[in-house]
């Protein structure tokens, strides 16, 4: 049986990463820093910190995982461009490469960001767009990708890196984008939209999920973006959220770009659609009906 360790794998991205990991019959060993009781034959939780590294190193020795799959990182909205904290992560997300290499592994996929790429009007590609991030976690996240790629090179360990764009969906944090419109929707209450022109390329997370499950399959190396391929306003993402909670009118839009620094982008997909042969399963529409749904059912709408 192909064994698979992944990181982050109880968060927003790895919630459905793990099924279907399990389903494709993998046994797939997950890190957390919480005890979890839904271990079986096939999926087993080791309550671990992952700046734990000699605990880390130890899981490594042990289970033996020929495939990891790293998503852990801080992610707490509205902190994490600057934190300090990303730098921790590519520190220890270098000794888990190390201990994964050095236990045998054969094959990493690691989750980085649009926001690795400069800011510009046309749509990112992996082999044109230049790399200048400008917020700390681009930084943090283009450094550990080069040291990935350099060091698993070296090992003669295959390596690919997706580029998440805008994601939503089912848990996600509440402070975000869609989940705070639907919220605001759901409960009569107005909600004020900055940069609303902007355009961004959003997926939904169980494509995400997905796309990340064939990309560790498949044998392609490097970066890659995962993303829809397709853009929509701010604006008109809003618009098209309240219209389905018949709540248009909490809708407000700021007349001044307030510096927002969340970095979104256009992402071009040919190396995700014909290279890895992957195409989104969900529509934007599909993808915000099922949200809508559940977010109507966790607040009792």
């Amino acid at each position: 049986m192909k064994k698979v360790l992944v990181t982050g794998g109880n968060g927003f991205i790895g919630q459905f990463v793990v099924p279907k990991l399990i389903n494709k019959g993998y046994e797939v060993i997950t890190l957390s820093r919480n005890k979890c009781t839904a271990n079986n034959q096939n999926y087993v939780n080791l309550e671990c910190n992952i700046h734990d590294i000699n605990r880390v190193e130890r899981i490594f020795k042990n289970y033996k995982p020929s495939f990891l799959v790293h998503l852990a990182w801080i992610t707490e909205p509205g902190k994490f461009w600057e934190s300090k904290g990303n730098l921790s992560y590519v520190i220890s997300s270098l000794a888990l490469y190390r201990a994964f290499a050095e236990s045998g592994g054969q094959r990493v996929i690691s989750a980085g960001t649009c926001a690795e790429y400069m800011e510009t009007e046309s749509a990112c590609s992996e082999k044109e767009t230049s790399l200048s991030p400008n917020t700390f976690y681009g930084i943090a996240k283009l450094s550990l990708y080069q040291l990935q790629s350099a060091y698993f090179e070296r090992m003669a360990v295959s390596s690919a890196w997706g580029r998440i764009f805008y994601c939503y969906g089912i848990n996600e944090n509440e402070k975000r984008l869609v989940p705070s419109i639907i919220q605001n929707c759901l409960q009569g209450k107005c909600i004020k939209i900055k940069s609303k022109n902007k355009l961004i390329d959003i997926l939904y997370i169980k494509d995400i999920a997905d796309a990340f499950v064939h990309l560790l399959e498949s044998d392609y190396q490097g970066s890659i973006n995962i993303a829809s391929g397709y853009s929509i306003s701010v604006g008109d993402l809003a618009i098209k959220i309240a219209r389905k909670l018949n709540a248009v009118n909490c809708i407000e839009f700021k007349t001044e770009n307030t510096g927002c620094t969340e970095f979104n982008n256009l992402a071009e997909t040919n190396i995700l659609n014909k290279t890895v042969n992957w195409i989104p399963e969900y529509t934007l529409e599909q993808g915000l009906d099922e949200n809508i749904d559940w977010w109507k059912a966790k607040l009792n709408y």
